[in-house]
């Protein structure tokens, strides 16, 4: 399952959601802040109009933060500009800043915990953004088992996308800055996501009272990979197959299969 999505932010004025809705994309993710830790001007038009037309809506959190406490605070900011509004994906926290990078990955993953806590506690989901030079040389990944949304383009970005680029692991990849889409004035990120959620935080009378799931904030999702196991993945996140088993309900844990996303306790 592959979604096609786009990423936006005030640098990419909108002239016609109902066009973007007509030209297949499926999900936005939408720039909660700009420097300083103020509101995307786009964010509340953005919000709406892509509302109104049915596409899923994500939003993501460019970070300037150094410390824990700054952390927390663009996190407080974040839940304040979504005043409780459903989402359809996770809230990104995006890592790319090159100050951030010399801090070293135990300081930036003490960071990204900080914030993920109260995302968590505001009722949405959390996710990761960033490129896959930080993923293969900047953070402790194993340290932070969460979703993440890479980018890689190539060098001579056309706005297509070039298989060969794919990151190995993630549930979305930002594949060109150089797209065209309708509906939006200039060139706009382009992405595919490869599954969906749950909205957060669910309208009331949305929760089934004959099922007794454990809250988002209990667990995580993982997009199973080609030659996974159900063994090894307990052993990769320190649980147990038994574990897995049950909260997914799987009752052959040998049969699991690629693409399918399993829960993982935190």
């Amino acid at each position: 399952m592959e979604i096609k999505g786009i990423d936006l932010s005030s640098y990419n004025p909108v002239t016609s959601y109902s066009a973007i809705a007509d030209s297949g994309i499926k999900a936005a993710i939408l720039r909660t802040t700009q420097s300083e830790n103020k509101a995307d001007p786009s964010f509340e038009k953005n919000y709406k109009g892509l509302h109104y037309y049915g596409i899923r809506i994500g939003v993501y959190k460019y970070s300037y933060a150094l410390d824990e406490s700054q952390a927390r605070e663009e996190a407080g900011k974040v839940l304040e500009i979504l005043d409780g509004r459903p989402l359809d994906f996770p809230v990104f926290y995006d890592l790319e800043w090159s100050r951030q990078r010399t801090l070293g990955s135990a300081a930036i993953t003490r960071i990204v915990e900080a914030f993920r806590r109260v995302i968590l506690d505001g009722g949405y989901l959390f996710g990761i953004y960033y490129n896959t030079d930080w993923y293969y040389h900047v953070l402790d990944t194993k340290s932070l088992p969460y979703d993440y949304w890479l980018a890689a383009y190539p060098y001579n970005d056309r706005g297509t996308l070039v298989e060969s680029l794919r990151p190995p692991a993630g549930i979305g990849w930002q594949y060109s800055s150089k797209g065209q889409v309708p509906g939006i004035s200039g060139n706009v990120d382009l992405d595919v996501f490869y599954q969906t959620y749950p909205v957060r935080p669910e309208s009331s009378g949305s929760h089934c009272p004959d099922h007794d799931d454990p809250k988002p904030s209990d667990y995580f999702l993982y997009t199973i990979q080609s030659g996974d196991t159900l063994t090894s993945i307990a052993k990769r996140y320190s649980t147990t197959v038994q574990k897995l088993a049950e909260l997914n309900h799987i009752s052959d844990p040998d049969l699991i299969y690629a693409g399918n996303t399993l829960k993982i306790p935190r």
